[in-house]
This record gives C-alpha cells, structure tokens and sequence, in this order.
C-alpha cells in the first residue's frame, strides 16, 4: 500500500518590522553601511581604533545588537565629534552572553 506523503511547510522565522535585536545585515542597513564595514568594527582590532567601539551581544557566538544600543551609539559619536568629549558611561561595557 502507498501512502501519500504531505508537505509540511515550515514555519516563517520571526521577523518583525522593527525588531530589536539585529543581526549584522540589519545593523549595517540600520546604520547605512556594508556589513563588511560593521564586522570590522566588530573586530577587536577595530574596536581599539574607535574612541566609542561599537555595542554588541554575542548569543551563541553570533553578533547582535540592540537597535536601542545603536540609537545611543550614534548620538555619542556625534556628541564626540563636534566636542572631542567622551560620555562618562561608554557601551563598550556590553555583556557577551552566551548560551
């Protein structure tokens, strides 16, 4: 006897218009860069050379970063830039969590 075999669709992966988490495509679209430009920043080479090294998370491995982390970098950086001052609590503190 032949049984039918049915198609299972798999499930859409989460995405939503404005997630909070992004990877390191979205986090380049985010900041209007390439994402080889956001992995060197990611770098630890790159971040020595950066007064304000880029906020990350790394989950499993893999680069995150918090939109809301993002919006604070870049207001920093442009604090930076017309002062030549940095902010007394920097986001080079992110925690790296791995699971």
């Amino acid at each position: 006897m032949i049984v039918p075999q049915l198609e299972v669709a798999a499930a859409p992966p989460f995405q939503s218009s404005n997630p909070e988490i992004l990877s390191v495509e979205q986090a380049a679209q985010f900041l209007g860069m390439t994402k080889p430009q956001v992995w060197e920043m990611t770098r630890a080479r790159g971040r020595a050379r950066m007064p304000l090294p880029i906020p990350l998370i790394r989950i499993n491995g893999n680069l995150r970063f918090r939109r809301s982390s993002l919006e604070r970098w870049v207001d920093q950086l442009e604090i930076y830039e017309r002062t030549g001052l940095l902010p007394r609590e920097g986001l080079s503190n992110e925690k790296r969590i791995a699971f």
